[in-house]
């Protein structure tokens, strides 16, 4: 009989679900120093790529757990060209080729700390499980479900199977980050719909391995989208370099006949022959454009795609998963301590599900712009005489109107096109953001507004050399003073002791980021986003301190001669 699970009674959070988001719950509240144990029904060996997309924000957070170097490493060959190539088949007709530098030559776009990486989550998952080994206080268990639950005022206490010794167990914890993914039972449990489109179609991911691909066509090294007579209907890249391929399959398919025989049939068309491959892993999954009605319920919170469904096209799932992780653990670390207010957490739904709303719609407008929208080529596509060349004329000017219309900037990768979506998401209707009454930027997904409105990411900024402003954020609130003559943190300091609020301060006076942040105090939270901005001090900083904490209902601070020099 396997060995039961050394388990505790209760802990300050539980964390359903073991995927990337889950992993990331556990890795930020570990590195806040909040205890936590995760559950997962697998076995934590991930065998297919879902995604291979890590954004800006994303790892300018991989930066704050001192990750991101490892996943550039172990990521996606560096070398290896990202041009995006479109074929009827890889030893097929060519018919668009889109060029993008390889990840080495790309430069970091001046608005973030990171640059974008290429790291499937075969390789990802890994690195965050390896990550939280140096994390003593949370436990990662594999092989156990949790079957179920009951809420109280002061707890949630869940009824946990161990697969591997077939016994139950029980655990109290004060919340819970549910992980679980887009099937999760627990929100099915909690009566909390799904809002939106719904499925969209269902489509395919095939992960198979063959040396010998790249020697068999013309086409150059690159990522393949594969045009036939009914359209766009496949994409392919490499996983590891050149050996391990993902087809996946953009148009939809039969999820309950799709088998190993299907794909190999699949396999060879995109290529166009026969060749020697195996087949690694077949996945049937669901694109949808779905948001929960809401993020939670009493002690229980969505994370994720238990929160959010989007199509892949973009590469904004996991990454929006990644932002409600981040938001969440910081706010659940204050509660925990003490110093949070009761209406901190829930401002995680006021925060986030906007957020999600929005980025469930921008995947689907991607997709639908990918498909093109024009009238399928016909068989004639494949055709070797004139009336062929003719589709594929035809084709080929559609096909550069959507190269066209990805103003990337090459030198930063394929991926900054979508700027203003990885960085300038804002939370300026946020219960514990005090706002400004002067009107936003343009809520523009792909161009980025480097700015310090309460709400927005606090901006980057290199103060030496590998040394990011954002690196100052993360552990506590942060008040920047930008002037040699800007007010004296003092009484924030004040304030903030009064309340048990962990508070950092730092002078800087460098002209340059004066202009960026465009005040002399900035206060920044531990998630990195402004909450509060000014030339001069508030008239009861306290008051302040308690808004952002989420311990004082918002007034209309913007609105009253409440500030003093």
């Amino acid at each position: 009989m396997a060995e039961a699970l050394a388990l505790p009674s209760e802990t300050p959070v539980a964390i359903i679900g073991g995927g990337p988001v889950g992993l990331a719950v556990a890795l930020d509240l570990g590195w806040h120093g909040i205890p936590c144990v995760l559950f997962d029904q697998g076995d934590g060996v991930v065998g297919n790529a879902k995604f291979v997309d890590i954004n800006m924000r994303t790892m300018e957070f991989a930066r704050r757990w001192k990750i991101a170097g490892k996943i550039r490493k172990l990521g996606f060959d560096s070398q290896f060209p990202q041009d995006r190539i479109y074929v009827t088949s890889l030893i097929g007709h060519l018919l668009a080729r889109q060029p993008f530098p390889a990840l080495a030559d790309l430069l970091t776009p001046p608005t973030a700390a990171e640059a974008i990486a290429l790291c499937p989550q075969t390789i990802f998952d890994p690195i965050l499980q390896s990550a939280l080994a140096s994390y003593p206080d949370v436990q990662l268990l594999y092989r156990t479900r949790c079957d179920g639950f009951t809420q109280d005022a002061d707890g949630v206490t869940l009824a946990v199977t161990d697969l591997a010794a077939n016994r139950p167990l029980t655990l109290r914890a004060s919340y819970v980050a549910c992980c679980e993914g887009a099937g999760s039972r627990m929100r099915q449990q909690l009566g909390i719909a799904l809002e939106g489109a719904g499925t969209l179609s269902h489509n395919a991911n095939v992960v198979f391995r063959s040396p010998e691909l790249m020697r068999l066509h013309d086409k150059g090294a690159g990522f393949y989208n594969f045009i036939g007579p009914e359209g766009r209907w496949a994409s392919m890249l490499p996983i590891d370099g050149g050996t391990i391929w993902r087809l996946q399959l953009t148009r939809s398919v039969d999820h309950a006949t799709f088998d190993h025989n299907e794909a190999a049939r699949l396999i060879r068309r995109a290529v166009g022959c026969d060749f020697p491959f195996e087949i690694l892993s077949a996945l049937v999954w669901s694109r949808r454009e779905v948001v929960a009605e809401r993020y939670g319920d009493g002690r229980i919170f969505l994370v994720g795609d238990a929160a959010h469904q989007l199509s892949p096209a973009g590469g904004f799932g996991l990454n929006t998963g990644i932002g409600d992780a981040t938001n969440l653990t910081w706010k659940l670390a204050a509660t925990l301590r003490g110093w949070g207010g009761p209406l901190l957490l829930s401002s995680y739904d006021a925060e986030r599900r906007p957020i999600g709303v929005k980025n469930v719609r921008a995947a689907t407008l991607r997709w639908q712009e990918n498909q093109g929208g024009e009238t399928p080529p016909g068989d004639t596509l494949l055709d070797e005489g004139p009336e062929g060349e003719e589709v594929r004329a035809t084709v080929r000017r559609g096909l550069q109107k959507v190269v066209d219309r990805a103003n990337c900037g090459y030198e930063f990768g394929p991926r900054y096109e979508d700027a203003g979506l990885q960085l300038g998401y804002r939370y300026e209707d946020s219960p514990v953001i005090v706002p400004e009454r002067t009107a936003p930027p343009p809520d523009d997904v792909r161009v980025y507004y480097q700015i310090a409105r309460p709400g927005a990411r606090a901006p980057h900024f290199w103060l030496a050399q590998d040394h990011s402003i954002l690196d100052f954020f993360g552990h506590t609130f942060v008040l920047l003073r930008l002037t040699r003559d800007a007010p004296s943190g003092e009484p924030f300091k004040r304030a903030t002791e009064m309340r048990g609020v962990p508070l950092d301060i730092h002078d800087l006076d460098v002209p340059q980021l004066y202009h960026i942040y465009n005040k002399k105090l900035i206060l920044v939270r531990p998630d990195g986003h402004v909450a509060w901005r000014s030339d001069v001090l508030p008239a009861d900083p306290l008051e302040l301190v308690d808004i952002v904490r989420g311990a004082r209902e918002r007034w209309s601070i913007s609105n009253r001669p409440e500030e003093v020099a």
